[in-house]
C-alpha cells in the first residue's frame, strides 16, 4: 500500500527561502537485517582452512560466526554424489582429527564455509570419461570424526550400525540450534583466549549434563522437550558465562530463553516456535 505524506510547514519554509523544490525518491533496496558475513555464509564463501578458527569445544568459526566446511571440487561424478554418499566428500562441523591433520601438513586447501541449513551443498562433479565438470547440488554426509569430537548424540559411545544411524539422522538445523547461544554477540573468543567472563572450554558438556539432570524439562514453562532436545538451552542466571555452578544454571526452552533480560539478540526460528507452542498445547501448558 502506497502512503502519501505532506509537509506543509516545510514547503512553506522552502517557499519563504526562495529555494527551488526538488523531487526526491529512494531507489535503494530494503536493508537486510543480517550482517554482511551472515549473508555471505548463507550463500557459501570460499576460504582457506587457515581462515577458520576452533572455538568452544571444537566448533568451527569464521569471523565470529559458526560455520560448516566442505571442499567444493569433489573429484567425484554425479552418480557418486547422488547415490554413493559413503564415497563422496564429507562436510565438517568441528575441529576434528581430519582437519587437524590437514593443518599439520600445511594443506590449506580452499574450503567453502557455510551456515546454510538446507542440507544441500553447492559442489562440482567430475566425469572421468569426458573430463568435464558440472555445477550441482548434493546432500553430503557429516564427518564422523567431527561427531566424535563433539560427542554428538553420544556418538563416542555408539558402535557399528549405531554410528551410521546417528550420522544418517544428523540435522544441520538441530546442530546450529544446539549451539546458537554461543554466537551473534561480539566479541567472540576461542577456548584459548576467552576472558574470565567467557564460556568455559567444557561448556558444551556442562550444558548437556545439566539439561539431562533436569530431564530435558524447561524450568520456567515446564515443557517436556525430551523428544526435541535441541530446543532446550542452558541459561546463566547472573549473566556470567564462566560461572557454571548449578545454582547459576537454568534449563530453558528456546522461547523462555529468548525472553530473558539482555537476550534480545536471540531469535527463535519459526519452526522452533511452532513446535514449542504445539507441544505446550499437547502437554496442557497453554
Amino acid at each position: 500500500m502506497k502512503l502519501d505524506f505532506g509537509f506543509p510547514a516545510l514547503d512553506a519554509l522552502v517557499h519563504k527561502m526562495g529555494a527551488t523544490p526538488s523531487a526526491w525518491q529512494a531507489h535503494k533496496p530494503a536493508l537486510d537485517p543480517r550482517s554482511e558475513i551472515l549473508i555471505e555464509l548463507e550463500k557459501g564463501k570460499e576460504i582457506e582452512l587457515s581462515e577458520v578458527l576452533s572455538s568452544f569445544g571444537g566448533l568451527l568459526t569464521h569471523k565470529g560466526e559458526q560455520v560448516m566446511l566442505y571442499i567444493k571440487n569433489t573429484r567425484k561424478d554425479r552418480y557418486a554424489l547422488e547415490h554413493a554418499l559413503d564415497d563422496a566428500p564429507k562436510f565438517h562441523i568441528a575441529e576434528c582429527a581430519a582437519l587437524a591433520e590437514m593443518r599439520r601438513r600445511g594443506r590449506f586447501e580452499r574450503y567453502v564455509a557455510t551456515n546454510n541449513h538446507s542440507g544441500l551443498f553447492d559442489v562440482v562433479s567430475w566425469d572421468k570419461s569426458s573430463r568435464r565438470t558440472e555445477d550441482m547440488q548434493a546432500r553430503l554426509y557429516v564427518c564422523k570424526k567431527c561427531l566424535e569430537t563433539l560427542n554428538w548424540n553420544e556418538f563416542s559411545r555408539a558402535r557399528g550400525g549405531q554410528r551410521n544411524q546417528i550420522r544418517d539422522s544428523f540435522s544441520i538445523e538441530d546442530f546450529f540450534m544446539e549451539f546458537s547461544t554461543f554466537f551473534h554477540s561480539k566479541p567472540r573468543y576461542t577456548d584459548k583466549n576467552a576472558p574470565k567472563d567467557g564460556y568455559a572450554p567444557d561448556w558444551i558438556s556442562t550444558s548437556r549434563r545439566y539439561r539431562e539432570k533436569m530431564k530435558w524439562v524447561c524450568e520456567k514453562c515446564h515443557i517436556d522437550l525430551s523428544g526435541q532436545k535441541r530446543l532446550l538451552h542452558c541459561h546463566h542466571k547472573n549473566g556470567v558465562t564462566s560461572d557454571n555452578s548449578n545454582n547459576n544454571l537454568l534449563a530453558l526452552c528456546v522461547l523462555c530463553h529468548a525472553n530473558q533480560p539482555s537476550h534480545g539478540h536471540m531469535k527463535a526460528s519459526s519452526s522452533a516456535r511452532l513446535t514449542i507452542e504445539r507441544l505446550r498445547r499437547e502437554q496442557g501448558l497453554s
